[in-house]
């Protein structure tokens, strides 16, 4: 097996790298995290023109198709930064959840608006420091046909600031 990583990938890993170096300084980084949204909404949009927002979506939503490999690579350079931007939450976690879904016209609407950097998304999975209760559940599941439908109140979405979405409100997945 070979681990070198390809000339693409090389590419990849230079250019993120560079970004990250021309736009992560320490003091740039902190601004941006004390701003409103805690993060660019012009970085958001480059990530869309560089095509990284679509590396990990199919292509007939407007994606890719890379490899995760991929997707490492660019947030290992992230990860030097500390970027800030809510990729990990819009482009890898939410995407492949809403990739599943079994509504075909929302899958490509909400995916295709990712690709490009119209929507950011948040992940409405949990409540912390709350207790769900046997009988007393704010969220319920019920299962329709290979998947199941999601029913109930969120309170708290994580990494919501700006997010134009809200992955786990009312989804039918598979």
């Amino acid at each position: 097996m070979d681990f070198n990583l390809s000339e693409e990938q090389q590419m990849l890993r230079d250019g993120a790298r560079r970004f990250v170096r021309e736009h992560y300084a320490f003091e740039a980084r902190r601004a941006l995290v004390k701003s409103d949204i805690g993060f660019s909404r012009e970085y958001w949009k480059a990530y869309a023109e560089l095509g990284w927002l679509a590396l990990g979506l199919t292509e007939d939503v407007g994606g890719l198709g890379c490899p995760f490999a991929d997707i490492a690579i660019l947030l290992e350079e992230f990860g030097r930064g500390l970027v800030c931007e809510p990729y990990i939450s819009t482009a890898v976690l939410c995407a492949r959840i809403v990739d599943r879904c079994s509504d075909p016209e929302m899958r490509t609407e909400v995916l295709s608006e990712v690709a490009v950097g119209g929507l950011t998304l948040a992940l409405a999975h949990d409540e912390p420091g709350h207790r769900f209760e046997v009988g007393r559940a704010e969220v319920s599941a019920r299962p329709v046909g290979d998947g199941f439908v999601l029913d109930g109140a969120k309170i708290l979405a994580r990494i919501s600031h700006d997010s134009t979405a809200f992955v786990g409100e009312r989804w039918t997945c598979v």
